[in-house]
């Protein structure tokens, strides 16, 4: 299995003749890595199994550093091939959080599954750490409903979380001290070419056969240029698998599914779109949309909204939760049914809720988004919502 790999990369470290970031890489995977290995294995179950390929994925991405201290820059399709082994596990690991809506660790596998793209702080060409630092609060987000959960209940959850949080803080001090201006190629090295043609990944053999990788922009996203580690071909999809929905890539559409009570909806980058999901579901998650319109019957759980903008939503009948993440305008319509429904929002701006009133009658309200601190006389903080007036 591939927990032969932290065994190799611990022997790895006694070979003097690996270079000293490969050895601070090694000791990163032999401690933060395997302690977080070992936490999960507690908790079992997909926790486990995710985990797994967590281990798989540090051990493909040791093989990429070992390889780019000896080969010249490549081009981006060259790059793409020498980051496919950790972009599959990086797949995975994701397919394994979608997998898991519904269960009882959803908040834990979300959490590794939306943050597990700190991988591609090698594709950085500068201060590969801030990115990491960043990322971790995609993770922060999932942790805090674990910590939420399971505080002063079960310490072996907190302690997994705690693991999970110290790879992130090693991997940035790790890179701030390697890495500071990104990977080193060598420029009379190796062509990057023939390397991809005559190397296999060093135990990783049985995980070889992996997904399509991803697509590295040669343009500048961002300022640490770290793209996204998503699948480079978007295919329209709409599918029952197993429980779960899934409903992804489609543009200017009009869908309609048919839910019952054990299902859940997962959607994924439906733009200009308007899905009507008829009968009582138990949840469902919309990501990365922009200009969604959702129609839902009934929900048992929650409506989870997580950077899509321009978002609107109608309820016909019941719905507990409905939780935004990073929505840019949002229109949410409850009917009289759902009055009683409960709105987190985080990092959110322009959204208002449509309170039904009547037959075909609507309140509008907006959710606050102004908050005002202030420091009292005996030195303590209070912090209150400025109300909207008018």
């Amino acid at each position: 299995m591939i927990d032969s790999t932290a065994a190799s990369t611990s022997a790895a470290t006694k070979d003097q003749s690996v270079p000293g970031f490969i050895s601070d890489f090694d000791e990163l995977i032999d401690t933060d890595v395997k302690n977080f290995i070992e936490r999960s294995k507690s908790l079992g179950g997909l926790v486990a199994e995710q985990a797994t390929i967590v281990s798989s994925a540090f051990a493909h991405q040791r093989h990429f550093l070992l390889i780019s201290s000896n080969m010249k820059k490549p081009d981006v399709s060259t790059l793409e091939e020498l980051l496919r082994p950790t972009q599959g596990d990086v797949q995975t690991i994701i397919d394994i959080g979608e997998a898991g809506r519904g269960t009882s660790v959803f908040n834990h596998i979300s959490a590794v599954s939306v943050s597990i793209n700190v991988l591609a702080w090698v594709t950085c060409e500068a201060k590969p750490h801030l990115q990491i630092k960043k990322i971790l609060e995609s993770a922060q987000y999932w942790g805090n409903r674990v910590l939420s959960e399971f505080r002063n209940k079960d310490a072996r959850h907190i302690e997994w979380l705690q693991a999970y949080y110290q790879i992130f803080n090693a991997l940035a001090n790790y890179t701030q001290e390697h890495f500071i201006w990104g990977i080193q190629w060598a420029p009379t090295g190796i062509d990057a070419r023939e390397i991809v043609k005559t190397i296999v990944p060093k135990s990783t053999e049985e995980v070889v056969d992996v997904k399509p990788v991803i697509r590295v922009s040669s343009q500048n996203p961002s300022s640490t240029k770290m793209p996204n580690l998503r699948r480079s071909k978007k295919i329209a999809r709409i599918e029952l698998v197993k429980q779960t929905w899934i409903l992804e890539n489609f543009e200017s559409q009009t869908l309609e599914i048919e839910a019952s009570i054990s299902h859940s909806i997962l959607i994924s980058n439906c733009n200009k779109s308007t899905i009507h999901i008829k009968g009582k579901a138990n949840a469902v998650s919309v990501d990365g949309s922009s200009r969604l319109s959702v129609m839902i019957d009934s929900l048992v759980s929650s409506f989870d909204v997580i950077k899509s903008p321009n978002f609107a939503m109608q309820v016909l009948g019941t719905l507990p939760t409905v939780l935004l993440d990073q929505v840019d305008g949002a229109e949410i319509y409850l009917g009289e049914n759902s009055l009683s429904t409960e709105i987190y929002s985080s990092k959110c701006g322009g959204i208002n809720l449509y309170l039904q009133r009547g037959e075909e009658e609507y309140e509008e309200i907006p959710i606050p988004q102004q908050i005002r601190t202030v420091m009292g006389s005996d030195r303590r903080v209070e912090s209150k919502i400025v109300n909207y007036s008018g």
